[in-house]
């Protein structure tokens, strides 16, 4: 745990922060709760200030024991719901931070409220206690299991209507509804009611004017966020301004949660309401970011490397710290309020200024392109070239040296890039990764822009369909294991590796070599001979031996024209390189420093290169 995660868990609303605790303890297993007085955090929307904080959001699992269920404090209720739960609260919340901050739920009507419907494995002052909760840390919650068929009813209407419609069933007697809520999101407003069906005769004259529904489910919503308990009798269209409401009721009191774009005065708030503006450039602390972020799982699942951590951090100036990521823009397809996070990244990211160390130029109209990210993959591009050769294709290759720091953050060269892809109508990566990136290319001409996996999907589909594929950061592939190599994440921060996944190939050949498995272009099962790339160069040597008394003769033009007597050596090269396949010459080039020229008192390696730079 890093001093930055201290920063992080200051924020105990989207509204509010604390001291930084002088400690934070992330909680993985029941043990680390024992002979410890701190204060708990099952979410990152909400949580109180103190000296230890017990990180509980990642203690998650759900445990199906027949007629209950324990359930881990951490666990949403959105991982609960499949099991089927008599109970539950708002999907984005945890079930112990549902029964910590005395929230309601699902079942409220005829349960009552949820922390007395409920037993659980607490820890106070270092000592376990099992029962209804009565303060201290809450390890694990049991819940029944629900063994009736419910039947779920809704109206719509106004809220005033509904207000009054759900008072007067209270007025005369208690309806026998397993719960009674309040859906309101924008003008729409939904009365919905659930019950088992056994009790169809008793509910029957209470529902004239309703439909079948399926269940509703309350969620965190974009905005304030306010929550409270006020009589029922009380309840009045005061929530009528407010965008996204869920009410649910019982006889005596009605448990209510808000969320509103403005601030808002509401009656019978509990402690974690919003309490003025939003602190962190809009970001809600709703932490559906920490989940799905490499960056996050680089560091062993912190919160602080996240999105999360970010926009916390803002606040002490340090975000610089935590945005070296390598964007791939998971977090905004999650982000319920859109915030622009990986334009906000960029803005404070730090990647190496590494450039290519070698160049080439080869263009056709397909061409593959190779950056500082693929430099390592030339081997692999030139499979491919081979590969789409047999089938009658000729596809090209160039080198686009624009630095880490340049792709990574989008700013490349627009100049130097059009001048590259002058001849070039379609550029071919291979690694989602430079997809990604290189999508601004679009910016500067019109051109295609393919992954190489999508070619090669028609021939190779059938063998990944009985293998187990690990699909990378940034790109999902149907059935595909989800997970980050770091290898490019590595390479931009310098932090480390995380746990990596199981499979037996990757769509990204970064990450195989990184896992040590086969990529998608290993399965062509295409190999380049290096006994002709060595024939090659015998038959260039030989060649260049035999003209050394044209090339000493022609030593006399250096005084005169130093480019004649290139031309000379430049001709003798060429006719041994022509009528040579694309991916075989390209490999001798780079494989240039591997061969002895040292017999010719010319420079003959500089040559070539220039040749191929041609």
């Amino acid at each position: 745990m890093s001093d930055l995660d201290t920063f992080a868990f200051s924020a105990i609303s989207r509204t509010r922060m604390a001291k930084p605790p002088q400690k934070v303890i992330v909680v993985r297993d029941e043990k680390d709760l024992q002979e410890i007085s701190a204060i708990p955090r099952y979410e990152l929307f909400r949580g109180i200030e103190g000296d230890i904080i017990l990180d509980l959001t990642r203690l998650r699992g759900v445990e199906d024991n027949g007629n209950y269920l324990k359930v881990l404090s951490g666990t949403k209720w959105s991982e609960v719901l499949p099991y089927a739960p008599e109970i539950w609260s708002n999907l984005d919340y945890s079930v112990g931070g549902t029964i910590h901050f005395d929230d309601e739920g699902f079942g409220f009507n005829e349960f009552g409220e949820m922390k007395n419907k409920v037993n659980i494995e607490g820890y106070s002052e270092g000592k376990k206690y099992v029962g209804k909760y009565t303060g201290g840390i809450i390890f694990s919650v049991s819940i029944l299991k629900e063994n009736k068929a419910i039947k779920f009813m809704r109206i719509i209407y106004s809220l005033e209507n509904i207000i009054g419609k759900v008072k007067s069933w209270f007025s005369s007697t208690i309806p026998p509804f397993r719960d009674i809520s309040i859906f309101k999101t924008g003008n729409e407003v939904n009365l919905l009611v659930s019950y088992p069906t056994i009790r169809e005769s008793l509910v029957s004259k209470l529902l004239n004017g309703f439909e079948d529904s399926e269940p509703l489910y309350p969620k965190i919503k974009p905005g304030y966020i306010y929550a409270g308990k006020i009589p029922t009798n009380d309840l009045s269209p005061l929530f009528g301004n407010v965008e996204n409401l869920y009410i649910t009721v019982r006889r005596d009191m009605s448990y209510f949660r808000a969320f509103s774009k403005v601030p808002l005065n509401l009656p019978g708030l509990l402690s974690y309401s919003d309490k003025g503006e939003n602190m962190f450039n809009g970001c809600i602390l709703c932490g559906k970011c920490v989940d799905t972020c490499p960056h996050s799982w680089q560091h062993e699942n912190s919160i602080t490397y996240s999105p999360f951590g970010f926009y916390t951090l803002t606040k002490y100036r340090k975000q610089v710290e935590v945005a070296n990521c390598h964007m791939c823009g998971v977090c905004n397809t999650v982000c319920p309020v859109q915030l622009p996070i990986v334009e906000s990244l960029r803005n404070y990211s730090n990647p190496p200024k590494i450039n290519l160390k070698k160049e080439i130029y080869i263009p056709t109209r397909r061409s593959i392109i190779i950056t500082p990210i693929s430099e390592s993959l030339v081997k692999d591009a030139l499979k491919l070239i081979k590969y789409f050769s047999t089938r009658g294709e000729k596809i090209g290759i160039v080198t686009l040296n624009e630095s880490i720091d340049s792709l990574v953050k989008g700013n490349i060269d627009k100049n130097k890039v059009y001048k590259t892809l002058e001849k070039i109508d379609e550029v071919i990566t291979l690694t989602p990764e430079e997809y990604n990136y290189l999508i601004a290319l679009k910016n500067v001409k019109v051109i295609e822009i393919t992954f190489a996996f999508e070619l090669l999907m028609p021939f190779i589909s059938n063998l990944l369909k009985k293998m187990k594929v690990h699909s990378s950061c940034f790109y999902s592939f149907e059935g595909g294991i989800k997970g980050c190599s770091y290898e490019l994440l590595n390479l931009i921060n310098g932090e480390g590796k995380g746990k990596t996944p199981d499979a037996e190939i990757s769509l990204c050949p970064l990450a195989s070599k990184k896992l040590g498995i086969k990529s998608y272009i290993d399965i062509l099962q295409v190999n380049l001979d290096i006994e002709e790339e060595k024939a090659i160069y015998q038959e260039l040597l030989t060649s260049l031996q035999k003209s050394k008394d044209i090339i000493t003769d022609s030593q006399w033009y250096l005084d005169l024209d130093n480019s004649l007597f290139e031309k000379v050596i430049d001709n003798i090269i060429t006719k041994v390189l022509e009528n040579k396949s694309t991916e075989l010459l390209i490999d001798f080039y780079l494989n240039l420093d591997d061969y002895d020229f040292s017999s010719l008192d010319i420079s003959i390696k500089e040559r070539i290169a220039l040749i191929y730079k041609k």
